[in-house]
């Protein structure tokens, strides 16, 4: 997806705040030839860094992790962080261990992964997991 990273001046200039704005979303255009203002004390490359396209608040996380061989082979072309590290445990497992943003879509992410990964720490975003998988596997089962 595209995103287009402004301020949302719908409430008025002075109480303008900078916004994601997905650009599927954007039905028309209309330019309107005002001068754009840009907030002095606004940089784009903190504003990622600290987690705004991950959805997140900027808090981070120590993920711990036991993958299978597929996904360590997948994660080493695009690694999660800077200092991710996988440990090879036997031929088909791996310790993955990141610093990642603690994020609506690092679970999203989680969740895709299904049996390829199972999260050993932090244990509450563990039990969060757990309880999905064992809700879905209720909802499977209930029909």
């Amino acid at each position: 997806m595209l995103y287009l990273i402004a301020q949302d001046i719908t409430k008025g200039h002075e109480n303008a705040a900078v916004k994601r704005f997905v650009m599927h979303r954007f039905q028309t255009v209309k330019r309107t030839y005002e001068q754009g203002i840009r907030p002095a004390d606004f940089n784009l490359q903190q504003y990622i860094q600290d987690g705004a396209m991950h959805f997140s608040n900027g808090e981070t996380l120590k993920l711990k992790a036991k993958v299978t061989a597929e996904l360590a082979f997948h994660l080493t072309e695009s690694p999660m962080s800077d200092d991710m590290v996988l440990i090879p445990l036997d031929e088909h497992f791996y310790e993955l261990t990141a610093t990642v943003h603690n994020s609506w879509q690092l679970n999203w992410w989680l969740k895709g992964q299904g049996a390829n990964i199972a999260v050993l720490e932090p244990q509450s975003l563990r039990t969060q997991l757990s309880d999905n998988l064992r809700k879905a596997l209720e909802a499977y089962g209930s029909q």
